[in-house]
């Protein structure tokens, strides 16, 4: 008797389940929980989750910014990538240790100007200069797209965003600060 996989007939699974099943492997592996050497960066509940929140908010957007590229739609590119920058004025302060500016506010968030003292003191400048880093590509994406940009040099900037992304989670480990 054939065994029949679950993945027969889907190439994009066939392709991508052997990756997640070694990746599965390491995160299990014995010695993997305790030999994590990541960079602790310790950030009150609220934040943690705020940020947690940011980072698949990203995803998402760069999933629907690749799903714009590939059908060519850079009216769609320009849509996801503004909605994905935000204040650049608000990291650029953030990562120079300047006060936050008023164009740099996010109105959504209660206590704001708390969130971006506590985020200065408790995130390392490396870390901010990548959000920066990461923040000013999705701008250039932005831009990019409204001058008719070609899809290229789009593709380029989002694979420096992914770089970012990658680098950030190989060098650092978000975690709950004890509460004071």
């Amino acid at each position: 008797m054939k065994a029949v996989s679950i993945f027969s007939g889907n190439r994009s699974c066939q392709r991508i389940f052997p990756a997640l099943a070694v990746s599965l492997f390491f995160l299990v592996a014995p010695g993997h929980a305790g030999g994590d050497e990541r960079i602790v960066v310790k950030l009150p509940r609220k934040d943690r989750e705020l940020m947690q929140k940011d980072m698949i908010r990203f995803m998402e957007q760069k999933y629907a910014l690749i799903d714009a590229l590939a059908s060519g739609d850079m009216n769609r590119v320009k849509k996801v990538a503004g909605q994905a920058k935000p204040p650049l004025a608000r990291i650029r302060a953030l990562a120079s240790g300047k006060p936050l500016p008023p164009e740099g506010r996010l109105a959504q968030i209660k206590d704001d100007e708390a969130l971006f003292l506590r985020m200065r003191k408790n995130l390392p400048p490396p870390f901010l200069n990548m959000l920066l880093g990461m923040r000013e590509t999705w701008a250039k994406i932005e831009t990019d797209a409204s001058r008719n940009g070609k899809q290229e040099q789009i593709m380029r900037h989002l694979a420096r965003l992914q770089g970012f992304c990658i680098s950030c989670h190989k060098l650092y480990r978000n975690e709950t600060a004890a509460a004071p």
